[in-house]
């Protein structure tokens, strides 16, 4: 209805519901039928009465959805002074305003306009409110008793979620067991798709993307079965701050991990001790029709050790989760987009003021033990121990360990990463480590990142491919990545790049290639990397001419062995052994084994001691030694029934049960794959 015909001071003046139903005539024509109800039976035009009520109908004659237009200007005044933040209404109501069913701006301000009513002097405001809240009682009466009777008792129904969710309100999200995130409630919208019946949750908080920080638009939903006609509040995955007890304590946490999360902005090395999120792909036969099955997802993993922060380079690399910007001026509204709740869609805005307490519980960066992107909580974070003082348990001549700690104290890192690589041939530091397993190859490694402070990436020869194409693809990404990090490289096992390229053999030009790629990155890497090789023959010239230093490793002497046995045994905590080191170190002095199965050996009987819960005493070590006897009477006989070798390498179980049938021990039985099984590094 046209409402220019009326001046200011009559819109919304007559104290009067219009009713208006908008139906579809008999030629599928709309129509809008008026009825005038309340108090009084004027014939005057809509805009003039305080409430027009809307009720539409379909096509077939159902009731779709009710909206009430609020015309009365001191209704409006009202408003505009207890109304402090409803994201989905104008901040000034300065013109009609349209509420749809359920009318939540009116519900969730029904104390504040009660209380407005019973304070105000203005005759008209009074007389204005008083018909409003008849409005309300009438509409919204059985509503507010079901919702208040339910919250007393702490229980919400699905179709009255809607009266508990109060926009400008904090909203606790438990993303995981223990693990909880603050959101700011924006609006609420219900739908329903294939999977049933939703309430639509739309929320702000704080995030990164690598780039800058900002406020994070999500959508989030909670399914009509996981209520019900009734449910637990604080069961739900979300629900208002409000009906949680200690809710000051709860901000101030959430403030200080806020505080480390903006504090992790970068790239960082940190220690990480608990579960993490680790991403994983779907394999090449993956089939699915939702795309966003194709973009990983995020997996349990448990460990002890060190992480790489990036979120820059998570983002870069995984880009289905990176968070998409916008202009602070967009519509706060907008409904989520199909399947934008799997994971949830969400969108940053460039924002100044960054509430940390609304940060997300995580980061995203790089994990070296599971060579995996992941998701790491804030809570399980901890700033790096580093071990100025490793290179005295690097078992080295001290000409060579003198020179590996100058070349990489010396060594400098060009400022501008991995972008320009051009530019920078010939910087980086090349290490080649040659000798047989368990000579302490890793461990030189593993030394050079605790002494220079930096991460330690490692990579195997068969972890980069099968193809010359797919080995330079992932060489390229690996090697680029920790020059971002400016991280130690281990590539072990680094035969397969290292051999001399023979030109007149023709079966040999997948070989030629592949040392030919490794040369080219090896030439543009400009961080410090080893090599390890096993076999150390036939190098090809072009690879030994980049070679800064090479160090031959060789098996371990007895008094190398006595050194290994001591420094490992040290670790240990002295209140959990019950032995003298060195009548432990007179029965083991005579032990044929390399530095590895050293390792592996302790680990075992520590561990079995802590099963038994007694502490380490020579018991185990002569249990460890009768097993080793009888493992080396029968490896002769096992040579034809599997892989046994010394020196800490697999063999097979049927091997594994004759060893522990010649001891007779179950106990042996619990110490030998132990044994036999690499566990870690040297120290």
């Amino acid at each position: 209805m046209d409402t220019n015909s009326h001046d200011n001071a009559s819109i919304g003046a007559l104290c009067e519901l219009m009713v208006l139903d908008h139906r579809y005539d008999k030629n599928g024509q709309a129509i809008v039928i008026p009825k005038v109800e309340s108090l009084g039976d004027s014939k005057e035009k809509f805009a003039e009465y305080a409430l027009v009520f809307r009720r539409i109908f379909s096509a077939k004659h159902e009731l779709k959805e009710t909206k009430v237009d609020i015309n009365s200007r001191p209704i409006l005044r009202v408003l505009s002074e207890i109304v402090k933040y409803y994201p989905s209404h104008p901040e000034k109501f300065d013109e009609t305003l349209v509420v749809t069913s359920p009318f939540q701006i009116l519900y969730h301000n029904w104390p504040q306009l009660i209380k407005y009513r019973d304070s105000t002097e203005d005759d008209e405001e009074k007389m204005h409110l008083n018909f409003l809240l008849d409005f309300m009682d009438h509409e919204l009466g059985e509503d507010n008793k079901k919702a208040k009777r339910l919250v007393e008792t702490g229980h919400i129904s699905f179709s009255l979620l809607w009266s508990i969710f109060v926009p400008g309100e904090l909203i606790l999200d438990q993303e995981e067991r223990g693990i909880y995130r603050l959101w700011r409630l924006v609006n609420t919208i219900y739908g329903e798709d294939d999977d049933g019946r939703y309430f639509s949750i739309g929320v702000t908080g704080t995030d990164y993307d690598g780039k800058i920080s900002g406020r994070v638009k999500e959508w989030m939903r909670v399914d009509e079965d996981k209520v019900g006609k009734g449910a637990i509040i604080t069961k739900l995955k979300l629900h208002p701050l409000r009906f949680v007890a200690n809710q000051e304590k709860i901000i101030d946490k959430m403030t200080k991990r806020g505080q480390k999360f903006l504090a992790l902005r970068g790239i960082f090395v940190r220690r990480y001790e608990g579960q993490l999120k680790m991403l994983r792909r779907p394999p090449m036969d993956f089939f699915s029709p939702k795309s966003s099955d194709y973009n990983g997802i995020f997996t349990s993993y448990n460990i002890q050790g060190r992480i790489i922060i990036d979120t820059s380079t998570f983002m870069e690399e995984n880009g289905y989760y990176d968070p998409l910007l916008f202009d602070l001026e967009e519509e706060d509204t907008k409904e989520p987009e199909e399947n934008s709740f799997k994971p949830p869609g969400h969108v940053v805005m460039a924002w100044k003021n960054i509430d940390p307490a609304l940060c997300p519980p995580y980061v995203h960066g790089f994990c070296p033990s599971v060579k995996q992107w992941c998701r790491f909580y804030i809570d399980r974070i901890s700033e790096a121990q580093w071990d100025k003082d490793c290179f005295e348990d690097l078992i080295l001549p001290d000409a060579p360990k003198h020179v590996i700690r100058s070349l990489v104290t010396a060594h400098n890192y060009p400022d501008n990463g991995a972008r320009d690589q051009q530019e920078l041939k010939g910087k980086g530091l090349v290490v080649l480590l040659h000798g047989t397993p368990g000579t302490g190859k890793t461990l030189t490694a593993e030394t050079v990142a605790e002494y220079t402070e930096r991460a330690l990436v490692v990579v195997s020869s068969g972890e980069l491919g099968t193809t010359v194409s797919e080995i330079d693809i992932n060489l390229s990404t690996f090697l680029q990545y920790a020059s971002m990090w400016k991280a130690i490289v281990l590539i072990d096992e680094a035969d397969v790049f290292l051999e001399a390229r023979m030109t007149e053999v023709s079966n040999r030009l997948e070989q030629n290639s592949l040392v030919a790629v490794f040369l080219r990155h090896l030439e543009y890497f400009q961080g410090i990397v080893f090599l390890t090789s096993n076999r150390g023959r036939n190098f090809d010239p072009a690879i030994k001419s980049r070679i800064h230093l090479f160090l031959q490793f060789d098996p371990p002497t007895s008094k190398t062995r006595q050194t290994l046995w001591r420094l490992r045994l040290s670790k240990i905590d002295p209140e959990e052994c019950d032995f003298d080191m060195e009548e432990a170190l007179e029965l083991v002095k005579d032990v044929d084994m390399n530095g590895r199965v050293i390792s592996n050996a302790v680990n075992t009987m520590h561990t079995l001691a802590r099963e038994e819960k007694v502490k380490m005493s020579l018991d185990h070590f002569k249990t460890f030694l009768q097993v080793w006897d009888c493992f080396e009477q029968v490896e002769q006989e096992a040579e034809g029934k599997g892989s046994i070798r010394k020196g800490g390498k697999e063999m097979r179980k049927d091997t594994i049960d004759e060893v522990c049938a010649h001891c007779g021990s179950h106990r042996m039985n619990s110490l030998i794959p132990g044994m036999l099984v690499r566990q870690g590094s040297l120290m």
